[in-house]
């Protein structure tokens, strides 16, 4: 929220960039900014538009998945795409909100050469648009396996770290992951955590952890 006598107008005010890098729209009030594909309010960090390509998973009106610290959408569309394996090969600036798919990576760069040839850059919603029409072509005669998967919509968190014998903690990485349709992960977001067997009040908790190597999953958030 603007208050008065608690901002700071760079450059004397004459600086046109704010919030996650994005134009402001000062015209229509302080809190405006614009991108080529939304309009919204940074006090709230949400769309006044709604989302041409919403994601299932997440508001119409969100922006930067709800995290504008991780992520960075300049444009207002983004369209990412990883490896099987999980190796970012790309990102696309098409129509629509932040979205991850996985492709083949032997042909991501085969099409991506091609698209390319001609040293422009094609139009990015033709782009996404052709390229996931043709894996998923080649993917439905069944003679190349997995080509394209795309997000579900569904995330989860999972714990990976060393337990500690004396503390019967367990240090270690928090992962947010997005789960993908043929049934493989990504994480998109992680933290330094704690885990282990103490519950409310520092009581130890039974039967205690066995082993060193600790994974956890199904973590329930309170």
């Amino acid at each position: 929220m603007v208050m008065p006598g608690r901002k700071y107008p760079a450059g004397g005010g004459l600086y046109r960039f704010g919030f996650n890098g994005q134009m402001k729209s000062t015209e229509i009030n302080e809190n405006s900014y614009t991108a080529e594909f939304w309009e919204y309010n940074a006090a709230l960090g949400r769309r006044w538009n709604v989302d041409p390509k919403p994601n299932p998973y997440i508001s119409n009106y969100a922006t930067f998945a709800n995290n504008p610290i991780f992520f960075a959408d300049p444009l207002g569309d983004t369209t990412k795409y990883f490896s099987m394996a999980g190796k970012e090969l790309g990102t696309i600036n098409n129509d629509g909100a932040l979205n991850r798919v996985k492709v083949e990576e032997k042909l991501f760069n085969i099409f991506d050469a091609a698209a390319r040839k001609d040293g422009k850059n094609p139009d990015a919603n033709d782009y996404v648009t052709k390229l996931n029409g043709v894996l998923d072509q080649l993917e439905a005669t069944g003679k190349y396996g997995d080509l394209i998967s795309r997000e579900t919509g569904v995330q989860n968190l999972t714990f990976t770290g060393y337990h500690n014998n004396k503390t019967h903690l367990s240090s270690g990485i928090l992962s947010l992951n997005t789960i993908f349709d043929n049934g493989s992960s990504l994480s998109i977001n992680q933290w330094d955590a704690l885990s282990g067997t103490v519950g409310k009040g520092g009581k130890i908790l039974h039967p205690l952890p066995n082993r060193n190597d600790y994974v956890g999953t199904g973590i329930d958030m309170e």
